[in-house]
């Protein structure tokens, strides 16, 4: 936990031909860029902690900053002070682009980055499960009213033997776990990188306000309108194994 500890901003300087943008997508909200002339100026402030493990694993040349002022490591007396330059915030430093949707973030950016998804990320209970519509309807005859009160559902679109569950206090049944942030859905055990806003991604993708983006590998991905989810009911699917 860093609750308790010192905040501190640290200054990275370098020029922008040795920037690499996969170095430093990883501060995430901790930093924000700017440039002067060919220099790439990178400003992180957060806990003492946090800012100097970030310190250790990115290049150039460093300074710890104080009211505008550059001290160098170890250093009580400061070199030269801060340019005056106009700062960004990461969303608005990278550009974010996903090829095989065809749609890129549009910013002013020195920088390009893939959005894929990579394996890690911190542990997040499981938001969605894809699974056999038969299991669900085989697990659903035995379940309680308020387990189904709790679950909405939708039938996929490619493979009408398939279906996606929302809610919480998922089935115990066989099937691909997905994690959730913002209406984004990914396979739990994963996560995005670079590593930006959900509100970044829906945007890449296109998602209306409205809908669901159901991420389901690199290779595929859908959009779901929330309206199309219903609520999980055993007549519900007994219907649809009917149809």
């Amino acid at each position: 936990m860093h609750n308790n500890e010192q905040i501190e901003t640290w200054v990275v300087r370098l020029s922008a031909d040795h920037f690499e943008a996969s170095e430093f997508a990883g501060l995430g909200e901790h930093a924000s860029y700017a440039s002067e002339g060919n220099t790439v100026w990178v400003r992180v402030t957060a806990p003492s902690t946090l800012v100097r493990q970030c310190m250790m694993k990115v290049p150039g040349e460093r300074w710890q900053e104080r009211e505008g002022l550059l001290f160098p490591p170890q250093c009580r007396v400061p070199t030269q002070s801060l340019p005056d330059c106009e700062w960004m915030t990461a969303e608005q430093w990278f550009l974010v682009e996903f090829p095989r949707a065809n749609v890129a973030l549009r910013a002013n950016s020195l920088s390009q980055q893939e959005l894929r998804l990579s394996r890690g990320g911190s542990e997040r209970p499981p938001a969605a499960l894809e699974a056999s519509r038969d299991d669900l309807k085989h697990w659903a005859e035995a379940a309680a009213d308020e387990q189904l009160r709790r679950l909405r559902w939708i039938v996929s679109q490619r493979n009408d033997a398939r279906c996606l569950v929302l809610g919480r206090w998922l089935p115990p049944i066989p099937g691909k776990y997905m994690v959730e942030s913002e209406r984004v859905l990914y396979p739990a055990g994963f996560c995005w990188k670079p590593t930006v806003k959900a509100s970044i991604v829906r945007k890449v993708f296109q998602v209306p306000q409205s809908a669901w983006l159901y991420w389901e590998s690199n290779e595929r991905f859908h959009i779901v309108e929330d309206g199309l989810f219903l609520p999980l009911t055993r007549s519900g699917l007994r219907s649809k194994q009917d149809d």
